[in-house]
C-alpha cells in the first residue's frame, strides 16, 4: 500500500533530482543573493575527442572538437579549455564501445583535472538533398547540404547533463555533384569547413550561456592530514589566502536507465589556499572534519 511516509519519501527524492543540475551552484546562488557577487574564478572544461566516423580525406567529423574549442575561446569569457595528452588519453576511455558516456569514469577524470564540465560535440547528420527554392513561379531546383551538430555538456560535480542541444545548418551547395546520392564528404573541403564554422558559431552560444550561469567548482584530489591537494591553481586565478568552502558527498541517486547522479550535501568545513602552482594548489584546513570526503569546493565570498 502506498503510505503517507512513502509519498513523502517520493517527494523528497524528486526534490533532490531537481537540485542535481545545480548542486553547489544552488548554495552559491543563495550566498550571492545575500552577500552579492564577488571575484570569480575561470572554469576549466574539456572537449571529448572526435569519434571515428570512418570518413575520407575531407572528414569534417575529425575537425569538430578543435573547431568547437576555437569558437568557445572566442565567444566565452572566464573559460579555460584544458588540452593535455594525459587528459586526452583519460577522456578517450570514458566513451563506451556503444558510444555512450561512462559518467562515473567521467566524474573521476574531471575531478582529477579540475574540470567544471565536459563537452561532447558530434555531427549527427550530414546529408545532401534537392529542393526547389526561390520566388513562386520562378523556383529552381537546388542541391542543399544539411549539417546537424549535436552538443551535450556534462556537469562534473553531479554527472548531470547541463546541455543537450541540436543545431542545424542548411546551405545551398554552390557546385553540386552530378550524382543524386553523392557523398557529402566529397564536397569541396573549404565549403564543408565554412558550413561547420557557421553551425558551430551558433551552437557554442548555448554553451557560453549555460557555463555563465554555473559557478566555479573545485575538487580535493588528495589529502595528507590537514593538508589538501586541489586540482586548480594559477590557471583559474586561485591565490594564496583564498578561502574555499567544502561540501560533503551525499549518497548517489539512481535515475532513469540506471544513471547515477552524485549529489552534494551540506557544507562541512573550509580550507585556505597556501601554495599555488600552474594547474594545482595546496590548502590547509581551517574548519570542519572529514574534508577529504568532499563533493566539491566553492570560493568563499
Amino acid at each position: 500500500m502506498f503510505t503517507k511516509v512513502s509519498f513523502h519519501q517520493t517527494l523528497l527524492t524528486l526534490g533532490l533530482i531537481c537540485l542535481i543540475p545545480c548542486g553547489c551552484a544552488t548554495t552559491q546562488k543563495i550566498t550571492d543573493d545575500i552577500m552579492g557577487t564577488g571575484p570569480t574564478l575561470d572554469k576549466k572544461i574539456a572537449i571529448l575527442p572526435s569519434e571515428d566516423a570512418g570518413g575520407g580525406q575531407n572528414d569534417v567529423h575529425e575537425l569538430v572538437p578543435a573547431v568547437v574549442a576555437n569558437f568557445l575561446e572566442r565567444n566565452c569569457e572566464g573559460l579555460l579549455i584544458v588540452e593535455t595528452p594525459a587528459l586526452d588519453d583519460a577522456l578517450s576511455g570514458v566513451v563506451t564501445s556503444e558510444g555512450n558516456i561512462d559518467k562515473l569514469a567521467l566524474a573521476e577524470v574531471g575531478r582529477i583535472h579540475g574540470l567544471s564540465a565536459v563537452v561532447h560535440p558530434r555531427i549527427d547528420d550530414l546529408r545532401l538533398y534537392r529542393e526547389k527554392r526561390g520566388i513562386w513561379g520562378f523556383r529552381e531546383v537546388h542541391t542543399l547540404l544539411e549539417m546537424a551538430l549535436h552538443i551535450r555538456m556534462f556537469d562534473i560535480e553531479t554527472t548531470a547533463v547541463l546541455l543537450d542541444d541540436l543545431t542545424v545548418e542548411e546551405t545551398v551547395v554552390p557546385h553540386p555533384p552530378a550524382e543524386d546520392e553523392a557523398d557529402p564528404l566529397n564536397l569541396d573541403d573549404g565549403f564543408l569547413r565554412s558550413v561547420l564554422f557557421q553551425v558551430t558559431d551558433r551552437a557554442t552560444e548555448q554553451i557560453c550561456v549555460s557555463l555563465r550561469e554555473t559557478p566555479w567548482k573545485g575538487y580535493i584530489t588528495q589529502s595528507d592530514g590537514d593538508t589538501f591537494h586541489v586540482s586548480a591553481g594559477q590557471d583559474v586565478g586561485l591565490r594564496p589566502g583564498d578561502r574555499l568552502e567544502v561540501f560533503a558527498m551525499a549518497d548517489p541517486i539512481e535515475g532513469v536507465n540506471e544513471q547515477i547522479y552524485l549529489v552534494p550535501g551540506q557544507k562541512i568545513g573550509e580550507i585556505e589556499v597556501e601554495e599555488v602552482f600552474e594547474r594545482h594548489s595546496t590548502a590547509v584546513k581551517r574548519a570542519g572534519e572529514n574534508l577529504e570526503k568532499s563533493a566539491c569546493l566553492m570560493l568563499k565570498r
